[in-house]
């Protein structure tokens, strides 16, 4: 498992999120998952490369993302995180 990730911000488009991740790309392992934050940075979405690929350049990654997003905090019991990790 790793730390790292890419975020980008809900505003953009497939074609300028395939220009930053061919920007970025040679100095990440591997691209799964990318992402969607605001302005602020606040996680609110996701997308499957995939999702990249399948769809026209034009259209936003916020007409894309998924917004089923899980999180904890880092108090919270580890039979709670496990219980909910285990409905995905």
């Amino acid at each position: 498992m790793t730390t790292e990730f890419i975020s980008v911000k809900e505003h953009l488009t497939v074609e300028e999120t395939l220009t930053k991740l061919r920007e970025i790309s040679p100095n990440t392992e591997v691209i799964h998952t990318i992402f969607v934050t605001t302005f602020q940075n606040q996680l609110i979405g996701w997308i499957d490369i995939r999702d990249l690929f399948t769809n026209e350049l034009d259209v936003s990654l916020h007409d894309l993302m998924h917004t089923n997003i899980i999180s904890v905090v880092p108090e919270e019991d580890q039979e709670e995180v496990a219980r909910l990790s285990s409905k995905i």
